[in-house]
């Protein structure tokens, strides 16, 4: 699997914009028209052409294994389908599981989270869904446990403000009820079901409650890397096992300067430590299914796997049950359920091999496994940079194959790296068949790069031109890009000319931290422009993009005239289903529309030049796609975003 691969991939340029007709000043940017005196010819000498390019360099087998033979897992009859059978046939009557009315809820709970996880539908799961619906939780712990199980049944509720209730904002954590000081078990549980019911805060901070709570678990994991039921008290293993459930949703982010993998993946490698060589967790067999699930749902494996697979398999009755106890079974059988085959690639690393300097190529491997039992050799890898859409790597174009098993380690190389300014949020994720994400691929990590030493200055990560009026009734074009600081920039320049013309008209702008569009009137009506963007240093030096970097842009004095493009697409989300009634954002008002129910949507009247389509929603992450128009009807445009 040594296969070189050299892909280019031409960076298409994105843009963020919302303006047509006049220029508007957006909350937080400053916008510029400029005036027929500022427009000077610049001299081709001056361009120095700056062109980005990302290629996929090669691939290095970092680890190749067959896959392990079929055990006891959730295919397995003698296991899971089994204990299925088991737990459906002692469904009471009324819809739920258990005979004492202390523990009726706990253990129906337990039941139809096990069934959910492994994919039971229908009358079962609905009967128990109904008697739930009647139920009132005494506890928040209850309350969280019911929202999480009505939130992945697809069930809408108002319990969620209730239990947001439950949070204590001067300590951060969850309290079992008023009276009591928050604790670790109610928090862990509390995360869980906000995050399945997919809540967020009003206002500018929708991670408000979340944060609170995970600063919480943070703050009271204890020195062996556990958590106990309240704090001060002696660590407990199902509780650590809950915390780590919770903490794993937000795997990756940071909570300010705090990694939450600084405190989750000791907590993995504590509770892989714990276990025997027998395979169990202190010879209990429900310890054993709640760190075993939180292990496998982490992306680690036991150490001793296949040892704690036949300790669940020697624990079964004839009856198909674990122990002859409904809870214990349920949670055993929902262990098994995440040990079933997984499916599509995870993305678990980007390791550097070259600095992070301004204008020098950047190298990196990025590390890729498919813990699956068939080869995969489809997908799209994309590439995120900021809030941009770099690039994208098709698998099957360039014929890689991953191997059950395997480990790779695919070298990326970016050249030209002008439009890499501070600090530079890579995203990366794996797109399967039928544009599903892959929910393990999802890799985020922040690198800072220096500024380029000759004091030459970067570009922006993308710029956007498109067919515009001015203020003056004039046909104009308008340029946005995104503001970074660079101490190397002094001006950004806009730059055009006629379509066939080989002399640039320019325009300076003062850079600044909040200046991020403007727009320039007074061109030839009806006239095909070449368009691009430079910046400037203190000595007048320009660079630009250049080649594919161009935008080509038709004007008009008429508003509605070279304003007929339209863009058909659909958003997917790298960590769930997008909803009906998400904005999707244009260049301007007029090209602003909504999802569907099936996440597509329709953009119209998009003027000449460079667009691009994006989520706006304070729910969602912002990524920009961008594209090109002539009043031409585009398809298959997919714009990608993420729950914040």
């Amino acid at each position: 699997m040594n296969r070189a691969l050299m892909i280019l991939m031409a960076i298409i340029l994105v843009l963020p914009s919302f303006v047509l007709g006049e220029v508007v000043v957006v909350a937080g940017e400053s916008a510029v028209e400029i005036g027929a005196g500022e427009v000077v010819t610049l001299s081709p000498s001056e361009l120095t052409p700056a062109e980005p390019v990302a290629k996929i360099m090669g691939v290095k087998v970092v680890t190749s294994v067959n896959p392990a033979p079929s055990r006891a897992t959730a295919s397995d009859p003698t296991v899971s389908d089994r204990a299925i059978d088991y737990l459906i046939a002692e469904q009471n009557k009324d819809g739920s599981w258990g005979g004492k009315a202390a523990t009726k809820f706990i253990t129906t709970i337990a039941v139809l989270e096990a069934l959910q996880a492994h994919g039971v539908t229908g009358e079962v799961v609905d009967q128990g869904l109904g008697w739930l619906e009647y139920y009132i939780p005494e506890n928040n712990d209850y309350l969280a446990e019911q929202l999480k199980v009505w939130a992945r049944a697809g069930v809408g509720t108002s319990t969620v403000e209730m239990l947001v209730n439950g949070l204590d904002e001067d300590r951060g954590g969850f309290k079992f009820n008023r009276e009591y000081e928050p604790d670790p078990l109610t928090t862990a549980k509390a995360i869980q079901a906000l995050h399945a019911a997919n809540f967020r805060d009003w206002g500018d901070e929708p991670n408000a409650t979340a944060s609170l709570g995970l600063r919480y678990l943070i703050n009271t994991k204890q020195v062996d890397q556990r958590w106990a039921a309240f704090e001060g008290g002696v660590t407990s293993l199902p509780v650590t096992s809950e915390v780590i459930e919770a903490l794993l949703l937000w795997k990756h982010r940071t909570l300010g300067a705090t990694a939450i993998d600084d405190t989750l993946n000791p907590a993995v490698t504590a509770l892989i430590g714990a276990q025997s060589r027998g395979g169990s967790w202190g010879n209990n067999l429900l310890n054993t299914a709640l760190a075993y699930h939180a292990i496998k749902a982490s992306g680690a494996s036991p150490i001793y796997d296949a040892e704690a697979m036949a300790y669940f398999e020697r624990e079964q009755e004839t009856d198909g049950s674990l122990r002859h106890d409904l809870y214990t079974t349920a949670k055993v059988i929902k262990a098994l359920a995440v040990n079933a085959a997984p499916t599509g690639l995870l993305i678990s690393d980007i390791i550097p091999t070259s600095n992070f300097q301004t204008g020098a190529v950047t190298i990196f491997n990025i590390r890729l496994t498919n813990p699956g039992t068939a080869a995969i050799d489809t997908g799209d890898l994309h590439i995120i940079t900021d809030d941009y859409h770099f690039a994208s790597f098709d698998f099957e174009e360039n014929h890689l194959v991953i191997n059950a098993g395997a480990t790779l380690d695919l070298e990326v190389g970016i050249s030209s790296t002008r439009n890499f300014q501070g600090e530079v949020s890579f995203r990366l994720f794996v797109e399967g068949e039928d544009g599903v994400i892959q929910p393990g691929s999802y890799y985020e990590e922040a690198f800072t790069y220096t500024a380029d030493p000759s004091n030459r200055p970067g570009l922006p990560l993308y710029y956007v031109a498109y067919k515009n009026v001015a203020n003056t009734g004039t046909p104009a074009i308008t340029w946005r890009w995104p503001v970074k600081f660079d101490p190397n920039l002094n001006k950004v320049a806009l730059m055009w000319r006629l379509e066939g013309s080989s002399t640039w008209s320019g325009a300076n702008v003062t850079a600044t931290t909040t200046t991020s569009n403007a727009t320039v009137g007074g061109l030839t009506n009806n006239a095909t422009y070449e368009v691009t963007l430079g910046t400037s240093d203190a000595s007048g030096g320009i660079y630009f993009f250049n080649g594919s970097g161009l935008s080509r842009v038709k004007v008009s004095d008429v508003a509605n005239v070279y304003t007929n493009g339209s863009v058909a697409g659909r958003v997917k989300v790298i960590d769930g289903i997008i909803p009906a009634g998400v904005v999707v954002s244009g260049v301007n008002a007029s090209t602003n529309t909504t999802t569907n129910a099936a996440g597509e949507f329709l953009q119209q009247h998009i003027p000449w030049g460079t667009g691009y389509a994006r989520v706006i929603d304070r729910r969602y992450e912002t990524f920009i796609t961008k594209y090109l128009t002539a009043d031409t009807n585009l398809t298959e445009v997919d714009v990608f975003t993420k729950l914040k």
